[in-house]
């Protein structure tokens, strides 16, 4: 009787999920707002990625007047103080253990390096060019969970993969990287090599937030001492450069604060994403701010992208289609499972 009467109450969900989502106007808000919500970790990677996007064309447009290390430390103290006030208003301790200072410090160093090199990578590149390079690490990453992490990859994942690559190398290739002037101007190859040392720093940066993020520790917190270690450490090497300098320009200041707020709200964004989702699918979707970055820069700069710019954002759109694929069948697959665990419990009770 018990599992007749669990029968019944499915088959009545599932009724009532129909007719919702072939009824008129309500019905149909109601299924858009229900998938938008199960998508809600997904969509925070998209909204971060916009964040980053933006955060890259206001750096480049900073570079001209400042020297990039200066950039990378006034963004990342900037995204240190405005953990501040959340710090504050929920009370969160400072005090963490020895082991997470160890893996915070180890994020705050690696980010300083990966900050740094893009920041030389956006002074002699196409801001565009070097997002595209640095958006190939979820090769990497994908390499790197699943040896470290036992993080799974199935054939949709490396589908996604493929697309994600082929669409960054396809949005670069009409302008530097591919058509022999990186072989005839050394600053290209510089760009281009800094821009590497990037995407590796970022791969292993983003292992070790996937790791305090399951161990539980508060976003703000690890956003606050990963952006102070980093901050210091471009404090130490703007001094020993020597390239201290005061911005006088009113657009400047505005634009490095912005991108200090742009970063923090991105890196806020994701770290959330990875307290439920795999540093691959995470770093995957992530992708998604080149394309973005491609449509910024030709709003703000005017470089207007071609053929191969539109079939490269397209791959790269399809890459976040199949993860979004992906993570509806394994709901649909747990769905099922725990409703077969309930009728099994429920016939031997």
């Amino acid at each position: 009787m018990a599992e007749a009467e669990l029968q019944q109450l499915l088959q009545e969900d599932q009724n009532k999920s129909d007719g919702s989502g072939s009824s008129s106007g309500g019905g149909r808000l109601t299924l858009l707002c229900t998938l938008l919500w199960e998508r809600r970790y997904l969509l925070l990677v998209v909204a971060g990625a916009f964040c980053n996007a933006l955060r890259c064309l206001f750096s480049k447009v900073v570079t001209s007047s400042l020297d990039p290390v200066l950039i990378s430390f006034t963004e990342r103290a900037m995204m240190m103080l405005c953990t501040v006030p959340a710090i504050l208003y929920h009370r969160h301790s400072l005090k963490v253990p020895p082991i997470i200072f160890a893996l915070v410090g180890i994020t705050g160093i690696l980010s300083a390096v990966q900050m740094m090199l893009v920041m030389v990578s956006y002074k002699y590149l196409f801001v565009a060019d070097a997002s595209a390079i640095v958006s190939c690490n979820p090769a990497l990453i994908g390499f790197f969970g699943w040896i470290f992490l036992s993080e799974k990859l199935t054939y949709i994942d490396i589908c996604a993969c493929v697309f994600a690559i082929v669409g960054i190398m396809t949005l670069s290739r009409p302008t530097q990287l591919f058509n022999g002037l990186i072989l005839q101007d050394h600053s290209l190859l510089y760009g281009f090599l800094a821009a590497s040392g990037g995407a590796v720093s970022v791969s292993i940066g983003a292992l070790f937030r996937r790791i305090l993020c399951l161990k539980k520790v508060e976003v703000q917190v690890s956003i606050f001492y990963t952006n102070l270690i980093s901050s210091t450490i471009c404090a130490a090497t703007c001094t020993i450069l020597g390239v201290w300098e005061y911005p006088t320009s009113h657009v400047t200041q505005g634009l490095l604060i912005g991108s200090g707020v742009l970063g923090y709200v991105g890196n806020l964004l994701m770290m959330i994403a990875l307290w439920w989702e795999s540093v691959y699918h995470v770093s995957l979707i992530g992708t998604s701010s080149t394309a973005m970055t491609y449509m910024l820069q030709f709003i703000a700069l005017a470089v207007v992208p071609d053929v191969y710019s539109l079939v490269g954002a397209g791959c790269v759109s399809l890459g976040v289609i199949f993860i979004t694929l992906r993570k509806k069948k394994d709901e649909e697959n747990v769905d099922e499972n725990e409703t077969e665990s309930i009728i099994g419990s429920t016939t031997n009770k």
